[in-house]
């Protein structure tokens, strides 16, 4: 079997990822190089994977590619020290690239030099066919270089519906390893008979379940009856694919991409304006139908299931208790499938039948306050916080609990919501996980008491605390007794001792599994009851403040004082003063802050901002913690002019590779229309002046698309404030 390589310049790869995705998952290239893909850190992998490829990224230099304004001369250089570098090291070169050399330009003492070049290292160009179409002509700047020794089977181009640049490929005379197609398990409902099924549910004694005195027994037999119901009329199965699954791709849809690709290459051949016009339209409709198929397939598989056995419930006399537990049950959002094994659609489907049981169970839990043991086993799935983790730090655990223990933990919450907020339990400035908080309020608190400040000729300095690992690190001890202090019942509080006491986890990645292992601190992300706890168990953090003012969003705690300029040294006294409680506190409720990771930030008049920069001194634990000009607060990137430009650029980048779907990218627009000396200081600043974005969005599409863009940005807004513009349109905080 043949090794077989492939290059495509893409121009943009998240632009036309879903082509990308149905041209390759369907060809068997062993590599596939992409140029141009105009990715950014910030996009995660897990959005550009290539189902059965291993991703080596390496953004704008995973592959050669010499952009058009590169002096051609210091390219050559550069690519002949690479050269001599590589080839002692490999006794196989396989290069391939966008290197905007073209080789029919055979006049060109370029073209000369770059040859002599090859020559010189024993390699060769394979692809002699154009691989740049264009109105003003044909070029072949595309390249795959081998070394002579290689054999080569079969070597070309191909023109795929991605950019303006043929695919180029070549398939090599020797073996290699094949990649396994990946398995997958499911339980497909779709084929159920209904019929059956409500036959074998109403054959089921679910009625035996009130005879059991221990929760665990109880639970037990209700997941054992109902996962035999699973596997008669659901029943696992087991595939293996190697292809992005994409239902929405329909026969007809495959069938409008053939006849859209057969237009492309009827233009590349005759170059006439009619066939290209006829080609634009078949691409502008054939993306529009994907599109419009997707959102159907999505909205139909987010719409749930058992509705049609949904209608019997009519029939049961459901009291209060079983309605408030049939809303949570269908106010579950989440399907991911637990350690129990039960599927949340499942449940749904079956609900009819086993609502007054599951109601059962819950309340056998309230009145002698213990949590089933099974319920409190997380299944653990690690999620990169960075683009590429390297380390048990970069990742993120994110706990899976079975579907009927956050049934549970929502009737709780219910409850508990309701005591600290009829009886002021958190302060004020919590925004987390509270109705009418939201990171939104948060940032609102902090930039307004920031303007208040500079409108007064002060200073205000932002200190931003990293807690390391917080949410696995609650003592249950203390919380338990903090529980007791904010006045909950001791059943109420017996209860939590149970939820908290001997929970169990392992790591579950694709189908491989840890071992499960006891925990004795902390509660698991992912679940209900969890933040609402760690709300509770640092309420008091707040009263050890003197000086300070405050902010939190569960874990994330934000310390800021105003101060006049002549007033720096006492300042910082009184932020570090604060901050040793702080620390101390945390401290003594098992929280590590992490000085290392915490930084400051320096608003007001830039006119002195960097000679007080100089003298502010602030430290944690005897760590001096860094001023920045610019820090991620809350998903927004706040910067000291407090105009938002790098975050602007992020969400302008998102937006316009999304929603413009543009088909080029020159670097650094620059506009200044609109903009004010103060910037977007000023309330009257309209959004629609960007300004001064240095981006990656051309200047023809900018213009374009700027109406749209600013339509965008400030529909349903309203005549308010231009921070709360920004913020309550969500765009910041994506």
């Amino acid at each position: 079997m043949g090794f077989s390589v492939c290059h495509i310049n893409i121009r943009s790869l998240t632009a036309h990822f879903n082509d990308f995705l149905e041209y390759f998952s369907n060809y068997a290239y062993d590599v596939v190089s992409v140029s141009e893909t105009w990715l950014k850190p910030y996009i995660c992998d897990s959005e550009i994977e290539l189902p059965g490829y291993t991703l080596v990224r390496r953004d704008r230099l995973g592959c050669i590619y010499k952009p058009p304004s590169t002096n051609t001369n210091e390219f050559l250089n550069y690519f002949e020290d690479e050269l001599i570098d590589l080839l002692p090291k490999y006794d196989t070169v396989i290069c391939m690239g966008d290197f905007n050399i073209d080789l029919f330009d055979t006049s060109n003492t370029v073209v000369s030099s770059y040859n002599n070049i090859l020559e010189s290292a024993a390699l060769n160009q394979i692809i002699n066919e154009p691989t740049r179409i264009s109105k003003t002509g044909i070029s072949l700047i595309d390249h795959i270089i081998v070394s002579n020794h290689i054999k080569v089977s079969r070597s070309g181009t191909e023109s795929l519906d991605l950019s303006d640049h043929e695919m180029v490929f070549a398939i090599f005379e020797f073996l290699t390893k094949i990649n396994k197609p990946r398995p997958c398990q499911f339980r497909s409902l779709k084929n159920i008979n209904i019929q059956l099924l409500t036959d074998h549910l109403c054959s089921i004694p679910w009625r035996n379940m009130y005879d059991y005195r221990d929760v665990d027994e109880m639970v037990a037999f209700f997941n054992e009856n109902l996962t035999i119901l699973m596997d008669i009329h659901a029943p696992l199965k087991v595939i293996n694919f190697n292809k992005h699954y994409r239902p929405w791709i329909t026969e007809n849809i495959k069938t409008l991409i053939k006849i859209r690709n057969k237009a492309k290459t009827k233009y590349n051949r005759t170059k006439l304006i009619g066939d290209y016009e006829s080609y634009k339209t078949l691409r502008n409709f054939v993306t529009k139908i994907i599109n419009k198929e997707k959102r159907i397939y999505l909205q139909r598989s987010s719409s749930g299931n058992g509705k049609d056995i949904w209608k019997f419930l009519k029939t049961l006399n459901a009291n209060v208790s079983e309605t408030d537990v049939s809303k949570i049950l269908f106010g579950i959002k989440s399907k991911a499938v637990g350690y129990d094994g039960i599927p949340i659609d499942f449940l749904v489907l079956c609900c009819p039948f086993i609502l007054k049981y599951i109601c059962h169970i819950i309340n056998f839990c309230l009145r002698k306050s213990v949590f089933p043991a099974s319920w409190k086993v997380a299944q653990v799935i690690p999620h990169p916080k960075v683009v590429n983790p390297s380390s048990y730090a970069d990742l993120r655990p994110v706990s899976i609990l079975p579907v009927l223990s956050k049934i549970l933990e929502n009737v709780i919450k219910i409850q508990l919501v309701n005591h600290i907020e009829n009886n002021n339990i958190l302060p004020d400035t919590q925004s987390g996980f509270r109705v009418g908080h939201s990171c939104t309020t948060a940032l609102l608190n902090v930039t307004d008491h920031i303007f208040r400040s500079i409108n007064e000729d002060k200073f205000t300095l932002l200190v931003l605390l990293d807690y390391s690992k917080a949410f696995d690190a609650l003592n249950h001890k203390a919380l338990t007794k903090i529980l007791e202090h904010i006045g909950l019942t001791s059943s109420a509080v017996d209860f939590f001792r149970q939820y908290l006491n001997n929970r169990k986890q392992f790591v579950k990645l694709e189908n491989q599994s840890s071992s499960c292992r006891t925990l004795t601190r902390g509660v698991p992300q992912g679940s209900i009851l969890g933040p609402i706890l760690f709300n509770i168990y640092t309420a008091i953090f707040p009263k050890f403040l003197t000086y300070c003012k405050s902010q939190m969003y569960a874990d994330d705690f934000q310390l800021f004082y105003s101060f006049p300029k002549h007033l720096v040294k006492e300042s910082c006294d009184k932020i570090n003063y604060d901050l040793k409680n702080i620390y101390r506190i945390s401290h003594d409720h098992s929280l590590t802050l992490s000085p290392n990771k915490c930084v400051a930030m320096l608003f007001g008049s830039s006119k002195y901002r960097k000679d007080i920069t100089n003298m502010v001194d602030i430290k944690i634990n005897n760590v001096t913690i860094p001023v920045k000009s610019e820090a991620k607060n809350l998903g927004l990137i706040l910067d000291n002019n407090l105009r938002f430009q790098s975050h602007a650029v992020v969400v302008l980048h998102n937006y316009c590779q999304t929603e413009l779907s543009h088909d080029y990218c020159p670097p650094n627009y620059v506009d200044t229309e609109g903009m004010t000396n103060g910037g977007w200081r000023d309330e009257q600043t309209s959004l629609t002046s960007v300004g001064r974005l240095s981006t990656n969005v051309s200047r023809r599409e900018f213009y374009e698309n700027r109406n749209i863009l600013a339509d965008y940005l400030v529909s349903d807004v309203g005549k308010v404030s231009w921070q709360e513009q920004i913020i309550d349109s969500g765009l910041l905080l994506n």
